[in-house]
């Protein structure tokens, strides 16, 4: 015992001589205020991470930001991307026009960043934390994330190779390598690619050909091109090019969280937990029922309904779909940087292309259908499902596919080739995104007691989104309705052009005191186009089984009545088609007028009809006012106000919604103490939010906010156990939104007991009425066959809850859309209150080299995904904890790590969204990656 504790003395002793040099914590340099300039210098709440940082603590992408920094929130989008919020500002909608509210720049070029890629070969990572209303201005309502990569330089050829494995059969690779051409001009290649297996295991593997034992695992590789040139002494150029490519079955959403409903009305309990599939009659099961398809009561296999492959228990991380998911994603990145520095001034222009076509194909349902029953119109019971064009393989359809040409589905021979006699659907979401982007700076560099910075920008992007969703449903609509081809359709194209001028003024009075006056003139302009419709969207008609010539189907019932609705004279009017059809003496002329007016739903259509603008401008004048004090050169206090603004967009189908605006209040604090082996940092906030818009499913709305919060920064390295690194961060904060009533789509009874809910009979459509009223008409509807009476959709005192609106409207019953709700003094979402992280280090040293091990720890409390706080919207508090063990030689040439990634294994939801009530109101979950273990070697070449 005695020898042992003297070993451990003699070793500690040891290490305490041999780290006596790295006491000190590391000074970080940014260019948070578009200069270089210390991190504890710059009056502003920011954190940064070095290379080696970003290695130690393991931030992987991203998305892991929040692990590491103070009221920092991601959280996974459904159509692939994500979402950063800072102090609770983000991105809440996805209304067109709708942006992020957190900037994410590379190498301080703005990039529409915000999705789940892998960091490499990056010098450093930066976090601004508050509306950055001046120099970033545009869009960082909540903060910037700049992405600072390594460049070039011309002191030697050196480089690095690092190769992984891991859980999963995780597989990583990445390098790079640095090679001067001379003394003024070098070039940095850097690359990674991974392979993995799936994340969530599919139960249905083997049930059916080809499905695959497991999905959501990544194919990804990347490559970064940097050359810079010292042209002279004062003026350099920096050329940068990366490519990423990722083919694969990512997820974009995990599953579906449902108890299913009793009754046809919502799909899913509101609010309740369960993995059971959505009431089969809601998700567009009227047109099954209605054909003949399935007996309209069977809902499971006691009552009737019949799967082939029985649904098994299934969880976060286990699923049950008949459906390979598709992943596709290319980027292309190209930026040149021209800086020349003189005594006097810096002058910077820089500019950048990006390019990005994304393509995600999944089973929207997370399940496997149930048989459909043979009629006499399909006696073989076989129920074929349009194909789209390419996307599931062309061994997988048969003739040639094209929407656009209105050749999918059986009337146009286009379906997949497989036999189906079950429900199948899936969801196609094709992005494209196009962006180029200029600024020029002018900094002084003065002696004197004032500065300023001048500058400038311009930024175009196009963005084109396309949803279509499958589904045989559809197709049994269109085989019995004569519509060609039966599958749904969402396509929004989106125009921006921006453009800015900024200036900020720098007075230093005395070596302590400094202040800092900034103002941001901002223009932005837009225009979007877009196209919808139910059913069959492209080639939305009507026609007869015999001869079928198509006629729009919302213009059907006029075609053969003869009576026109309000609505079908506005579309025929903006055709120009009115005279022609009030004209037609004989049904061909009347056909002929008919078709003047397209079958396929023209772009931006209803918005031009209803008279809504496609084009807006906003201007805007932003800015900051900041004045610290530095009493000496180890502590600096400060305050500031800022003004953060982005620019509002186009509701669909609807007017323009207004740019949201932040103004801003901060006073923190930054300390080095202990000689240098401590620094805390420390900030407290006001914010006060206008006008952000949320989405509430199909319901966007417009809201104020107000926020108070604060924040601690602290990292130690204590003199009397050097080679311990202490780290710890902690957010608080307290978001309030003002009184507003508005409608919770999932829960527009709120729990009257007077009212009841009710689903549309035929055309899927929720709304509220009063049972006394109901009730009395109950027979007289089912007898005209505007109610359902089928076992499994009546209520217990017998009322359908599939019923005719209009025949009630018409019989003197209050219909209402739902009751709304006041969201005053609930949170905004993805704000938790709560965030913590600590971090623990030690090393120890030896003549062979060191050993380093790191614990990382961080905790969230429960957040909400929308602004109605219940419980189905909520984001429980989640944990995670990272640990590493590596070996480093004495010369630094290798490394051997082993590492674990949410060690503890949780299943940690970061968002949860909602299908379209059509769809039954599912709530869709994305999780964060669960426990992964591996072990990574890395050599270091060259001059180190």
């Amino acid at each position: 015992m005695d020898r042992a504790l003297a070993g451990l003395i003699l070793l500690v002793c040891s290490c305490w001589s041999l780290a006596q040099d790295r006491v000190q914590i590391e000074e970080i340099i940014v260019i948070a205020q578009r200069v270089e300039e210390s991190l504890q210098k710059v009056p502003l709440a920011a954190s940064a991470f070095t290379d080696t940082i970003i290695e130690d603590r393991q931030i992987i992408g991203l998305a892991d930001l929040q692990l590491r920094v103070p009221n920092v929130n991601f959280a996974d989008q459904t159509f692939g991307r994500g979402r950063f919020n800072i102090r609770g500002i983000g991105r809440q909608n996805d209304q067109p026009g709708g942006e992020a509210g957190v900037a994410v720049h590379i190498n301080s070029i703005p990039v529409p960043g915000e999705t789940r890629i892998e960091l490499f070969d990056m010098e450093r990572l930066e976090v601004l934390r508050g509306p950055q209303g001046t120099l970033y201005g545009r869009n960082a309502t909540g903060g910037s994330i700049n992405m600072i990569t390594k460049k070039p330089t011309t002191e030697a050829v050196d480089g690095y190779l690092e190769l992984e494995y891991g859980d999963y059969d995780h597989r990583l690779a990445e390098g790079a390598l640095n090679v001067p051409l001379g003394n003024q001009l070098a070039v940095r290649v850097a690359g990674l690619a991974l392979k993995r297996d799936g994340f969530t295991k599919n139960l249905a593997g083997g049930e059916a050909p080809s499905i695959d034992d497991d999905m959501d695992g990544r194919d990804i590789w990347s490559v970064r091109t940097t050359a810079k040139w010292w042209i002279s002494d004062s003026l350099t150029f920096t050329a940068f090019y990366t490519h990423f490519n990722e083919d694969d079955d990512r997820l974009r959403n995990h599953g579906i969280i449902c108890k299913q409903n009793p009754l046809p009305t919502l799909g899913c309990v509101p609010g309740e937990l369960g993995f059971e599939p959505a009431h089969p009659h809601v998700y567009s099961g009227f047109w099954a029922a209605y054909f003949g398809g399935r007996s309209l009561g069977a809902r499971d296999v006691s009552t009737g309904l019949n799967f082939s492959a029985p649904r098994p228990e299934v969880d976060f991380r286990r699923q049950h779909t008949d459906f390979n998911p598709v992943f596709k994603r290319n980027e292309d990145f190209a930026s040149g940087t021209l800086e020349w520095e003189g005594k006097r001034f810096l002058f910077t222009l820089s500019g950048g292309y990006f390019d990005q076509r994304y393509l995600s194909i999944q089973d929207d349902q997370m399940d496997w259908g149930y048989e459909f029953d043979p009629t006499p119109a399909v006696p073989s019971g076989l129920w074929p499902i349009s194909a789209p064009a390419g996307g599931l393989g062309a061994e997988r359809t048969s003739g040639q596919c094209n929407l656009n040409d209105g050749n999918a589905g059986l009337r146009g021979g286009c379906v997949l080739a497989d036999d189906l006699t079950r429900h199948y659907s899936y969801e196609t979401v094709i992005v494209e995104i196009e962006q180029s982007a200029i600024e020029a700076r002018l900094h002084t560099q003065w002696a004197g007691p004032v500065n300023f910075l001048v500058g400038g920008n311009y930024l175009n992007r196009d963005l084109a989104t396309q949803s279509q969703l499958f589904d045989n449903y559809y197709d049994q609509a269109a085989i019995f309705r004569s519509l060609t081809p039966g599958y749904f359709t969402a396509l929004i194209t989106e125009e921006y052009d921006t453009y800015s001028a900024f200036s900020e003024l720098y007075w230093q009075p005395s070596e302590s005191w400094k202040l800092t006056a900034g103002i941001r003139y901002n223009h932005d302009e837009k225009s979007t186009g877009s196209a919808f419709t139910n059913n069959n969207q492209g080639f939305d008609a009507q026609g007869t089984p015999d001869d079928p010539q198509f006629v729009r189907t919302e213009l059907f019932r006029w075609w053969v009545s003869g009576v026109p609705r309000e609505s079908d004279l506005a579309l025929a009017d903006f055709y120009g088609a009115t005279d022609a059809i009030l004209s037609a003496t004989t049904p061909q002329e009347r056909l002929a007028a008919f078709q003047q007016i397209p079958v396929a739903t023209g772009i931006n259509e209803r918005v031009l009809i209803d008279g809504f603008p496609t084009k807006h401008t906003w201007e805007e004048v932003t800015g900051r006012f900041e004045i610290s004090w530095m009493p000496n050169a180890e502590h600096m206090l400060y305050a500031s106000y800022a003004r953060g603004y982005k620019p509002g967009g186009f509701r669909r189908r609807g007017p323009v919604f207004e740019g949201e605006s932040v103004d801003a209040v901060e006073v923190g604090a930054k300390n080095r103490l202990l000689d240098g082996t401590m620094i805390v940092n420390a900030a407290i906030f006001w914010n006060d939010h206008a006008d952000i818009l949320m989405d509430d499913g199909a319901i966007p709305g417009n809201f104020d906010a107000e926020s108070l919060g604060a924040e601690v920064e602290l990292e130690w390295r204590p003199a009397f156990l050097p080679n311990l690194h202490i780290n710890v961060t902690y957010g608080w904060l307290d978001t309030k939104l003002d009184s507003q009533f508005a409608f919770d789509s999932y829960d527009i009874l709120q729990g009257n007991p007077d009212y009841v809910l009710l689903n549309n009979f035929r055309t899927p459509r929720l709304f509220v009425a009063p049972r006394s009223q109901v009730l009395p008409l109950v027979d007289q509807a089912i007898a005209i066959g505007a109610a359902s009476g089928e076992p499994g959709t009546l209520y217990s005192d017998g009322i359908p809850s599939l019923i005719s609106g209009g025949f009630l409207i018409a019989n003197g019953v209050e219909v209402l859309d739902g009751f709304p709700v006041d969201v005053g003094g609930n949170k905004l979402p993805f704000a938790p209150e709560h965030t913590l992280g600590i971090g623990l280090g030690y090393s120890w040293y030896f003549g062979g080299g060191s050993v380093h091990a790191r614990w990382d720890y961080y905790r969230q409390s429960k957040s909400f995904s929308r602004v109605y706080n219940v419980p189905g919207r909520a984001i429980p508090k989640w944990k995670q904890h990272d640990v590493s063990l590596a070996f480093e030689s004495a010369s630094g040439r290798w490394t051997v790590k082993a590492w674990a990634r949410n060690l503890t294994d949780e299943d940690s939801i970061n968002n949860n969204s909602f299908s379209y009530l059509f769809a039954g109101g599912a709530r869709y979950f994305t999780l964060n990656d669960p426990r992964l273990i591996g072990m990574s070697v890395r050599m270091n070449f060259g001059s180190k």
